[in-house]
């Protein structure tokens, strides 16, 4: 669709492009040069942000998203399991600066494991920081001890978060779980508050250091609104469970045409179970039931949800907590940590940026479902998104850093782009004397200041612009 929309847009005329040109073929063409220059953009963007924000890659921020794919000529797209569920997908590697620039990325096969990009990662992370102190930031689906001891033998700088269930194991010698099964979803925020063993950060965060062992130091954290979240969560799985799922399958089951199979109709139930997250304390208790089809007696079932209280109060022990585990152990001759909990914490807890960066790469610039096949087509429709996403945030992150007056509700990308949606350059032809001439919307106050904000107020200079339509008319 670009080549009908380019001729729609004052872009020709702009970029001096004859816009008969531009078709299909050629964009198709263009997307193997991209990608065989990849390196060297990426390279590019490095240098610009170490020139214009040296004090903003001090954390990098990596992750990994899915995009489904359609078609199933490429060799490395793959069926199978992404965080979206089963489908024909391809995967997104992308490393991002703290201010949420864009500075790398790699299309890799479906079905690649968060963890196994580890080492695709302290490749690069050696090659572009070798003379930077930069701190790796991940999420806990890359940790394990293998992946760790290589952050570590690299010497490489890295923040991540344990799994939950790894959680008691590193803690338990610390700290008893249980006494925090009192904990409600009404007085979570008043016990946690009067608690010995906890520091506050703020409202939704509160730490204990742990350990140090090896390197790789543990800091305990309970954030009180995860903790209701999770509680009103498994409350909800409960209560839906009970109420709509398991009366459907009873439903179902006493509908039966033919005699069901026992251990068939308990993976049923187990299956929805799994899927509620409940299985650690809950189960499901068959009744036999007999019921007549034209005269013939099947066999069926009735399931019914049981639940363990003692197992439930274990499942609950963690709620609200997440482990921080980290490599910045090192400490001062009174045993001071060098860099403080609070700053450690800090930049776990702004992971958000790159969730940010693949939310609008995923939903605003609609990078799915992907139409090409061959490998090189793809990592360049990629790497087209990234750079759109890298003007998208430049925009948001000018827009921080001089808010406007008369402007101030512009805050995003999104919201400029609806603000200058109905901005235009019309010819006006006059039939009668065979004259054409251009004119631009008239901006607002509350226009141009958005462009001086974004440091693009040549835009607002109309003389220049339709100058130049006209002269390219002649």
């Amino acid at each position: 669709g670009v080549t009908k929309w380019f001729k729609k847009t004052s872009l020709p005329q702009l970029l001096n492009i004859d816009k008969d040109k531009l078709n299909n073929s050629r964009v198709f063409r263009e997307l193997k040069h991209i990608e065989n220059n990849k390196e060297n953009i990426t390279n590019h963007l490095f240098k610009e942000y170490q020139k214009r924000f040296p004090n903003k890659l001090n954390q990098i921020y990596y992750d990994l998203s899915s995009t489904t794919f359609s078609g199933t000529k490429c060799l490395i797209s793959k069926y199978g399991h992404s965080k979206e569920g089963y489908q024909t997908h391809v995967v997104l590697a992308l490393l991002v600066t703290e201010n949420g620039l864009p500075f790398y990325w790699e299309v890799l096969p479906g079905g690649t494991a968060d963890s196994k990009t580890v080492k695709w990662l302290l490749d690069k992370c050696k090659k572009k920081f070798k003379d930077l102190n930069i701190t790796a930031v991940f999420d806990r689906g890359f940790v394990s001890d293998k992946n760790l001891d290589k952050f570590e033998s690299d010497k490489i700088k890295y923040i991540s978060a344990m799994d939950k269930n790894q959680i008691k194991g590193i803690c338990n010698d610390k700290i008893n779980f249980n006494k925090y099964t009192d904990f409600t979803v009404e007085n979570v925020y008043e016990k946690i508050e009067n608690s010995n063993f906890f520091i506050k950060i703020n409202t939704t965060t509160y730490y204990r250091e742990i350990k140090v062992e090896k390197k790789r130091r543990y800091i305990l954290c309970f954030n009180p609104q995860l903790f209701i979240d999770q509680r009103n969560a498994r409350e909800k799985n409960i209560k839906i469970l009970n109420s709509e799922i398991i009366p459907e399958i009873n439903e179902e089951l006493l509908e039966a045409k033919k005699s069901r199979n026992i251990d068939a109709t308990k993976n049923k139930f187990k299956k929805v179970l799994r899927r509620m997250k409940i299985t650690s304390f809950a189960d499901i208790e068959l009744e036999d039931i007999l019921v007549k089809n034209n005269d013939t007696e099947i066999k069926t079932f009735k399931g019914r949800l049981s639940i363990n209280s003692n197992l439930k109060k274990k499942a609950i022990e963690l709620d609200g907590f997440w482990l921080l585990v980290s490599n910045l152990s090192e400490q001062d001759n009174n045993g001071e940590f060098l860099i403080s909990s609070k700053d450690t914490l800090a930049p776990y807890r702004e992971k958000v940026i790159i969730e940010d960066a693949f939310r609008d790469i995923k939903s605003f610039l609609d990078i799915a479902p992907v139409y090409v096949w061959l490998e090189k087509h793809i990592k360049a429709h990629y790497t087209i998104c990234v750079l759109s996403y890298l003007i998208n945030r430049t925009i948001s992150n000018l827009l921080k850093e001089k808010p406007g007056e008369i402007s101030e509700d512009i805050k995003t990308h999104h919201s400029v782009y609806k603000e200058f949606k109905d901005c235009s350059i019309d010819e006006i032809y006059i039939k009668n004397l065979d004259q054409s001439n251009y004119c631009l919307t008239i901006l607002t106050d509350k226009q141009k200041e958005i462009l001086k904000r974004l440091k693009v107020t040549g835009l607002a200079k109309v003389d220049r612009i339709l100058n130049k339509f006209r002269n390219l008319k002649d």
